[in-house]
């Protein structure tokens, strides 16, 4: 394709997409003003589960929120829970933040992305956006307000809900690594990004011990390199059946670190009454749970990597890439 006729797709493209983008957020906007001047009681239902643990948890947090800031109910109950293998690791759920009001009608959305945003915090377009896909955003909360105030909900509403489960507890000492593996195992998805050699050797400087949780198959490319580094190590293996084990072990984690772009540790740190400190580099999503949904008591350690994210997206060989990057 000429140059000159790719920029124009290219062009076209941004700017049907600019415009998706403000009809969407024009349309969002009218329902919150419909919502608070009318005074109506909505009742927030999450209409359909959105990936695994980690997103599904986002995806309650997201709509308790929209109940408490707008004065409405929500109802989460044993069936839906089981539908999204979460039966098992919270109790039903029934909010009414206005007990007095009757309810005038319900607001039906995935309650997942409250941002368009995903690497480029100064751009509308997302990483993995293709020409043809929609704007996503459907929250009536900003971002902002989402990122300040989320460890708030988890802790009042959620955190109680939460079915404990007796498991070993990490040593005070041990960094217990969430080291995501199985579904970007393959090093092929553009943006689900992992943390390169580098920040383990890191970790390593500051850590004698280490709890490693990952999935059983495939091995993930760095495991053996990781446990190297520190002077004591042990792995968990636990596949996803299990995950309510690996929940509660990285839950209860005193000092936590994460391998990438992973919403499930972020989902056990926001839930966490133990989390002293917790460990990343700035390879993470922002319309995901992230490191600044933490509470102030956290101390998150963010480790910068500096061109990273660039060389990620063109490289041709990921696993060199992982192994001799430097800064």
């Amino acid at each position: 394709m000429p140059a000159f006729r790719f920029g124009m797709v290219k062009t076209k493209w941004f700017l049907w997409q600019l415009v998706g983008s403000l009809l969407n957020r024009f349309a969002l906007f009218r329902e919150r003003i419909d919502i608070v001047f009318l005074d109506k009681k909505i009742n927030f239902v999450i209409s359909c589960w959105y990936g695994r643990t980690g997103n599904n948890i986002q995806q309650i947090l997201i709509a308790i929120a929209h109940a408490e800031k707008f004065k409405g109910s929500f109802l989460l109950n044993e069936e839906f829970l089981r539908e999204g293998d979460l039966g098992e690791m919270f109790s039903p759920i029934r909010l009414d933040f206005s007990p007095d009001n009757d309810v005038s009608g319900d607001c039906r959305r995935i309650f997942f992305h409250f941002t368009e945003l995903s690497f480029f915090p100064n751009s509308i377009r997302r990483m993995h956006f293709s020409p043809g896909d929609p704007p996503r955003l459907d929250s009536l909360l900003d971002s902002a307000w989402i990122e300040r105030n989320l460890w708030q909900v988890a802790r009042r509403y959620l955190r109680p809900k939460l079915i404990v489960q007796e498991f070993h507890r990490p040593a005070d000492d041990h960094l217990v690594l969430c080291l995501r593996s199985g579904d970007i195992q393959g090093l092929e998805n553009l943006y689900y990004i992992t943390n390169p050699f580098i920040y383990y050797q890191l970790l390593a400087e500051q850590f004698r011990s280490i709890l490693i949780i990952t999935e059983p198959r495939p091995r993930h490319v760095l495991l053996s390199g990781i446990c190297d580094l520190f002077a004591q190590s042990r792995v968990e293996t636990i596949s996803y059946p299990e995950r309510n084990r690996g929940f509660e072990i990285i839950r209860n984690a005193r000092f936590l670190a994460t391998s990438g772009v992973s919403t499930f540790p972020l989902s056990a740190a926001i839930l966490s009454d133990r989390l002293s400190g917790f460990y990343c580099t700035d390879m993470f999503m922002d319309e995901h749970l992230n490191p600044r949904m933490l509470a102030p008591s956290v101390n998150v350690n963010e480790f910068r990597l500096p061109g990273y994210r660039g060389l990620w997206r063109c490289s041709v060989d990921r696993n060199r890439l992982l192994h001799e990057y430097a800064f």
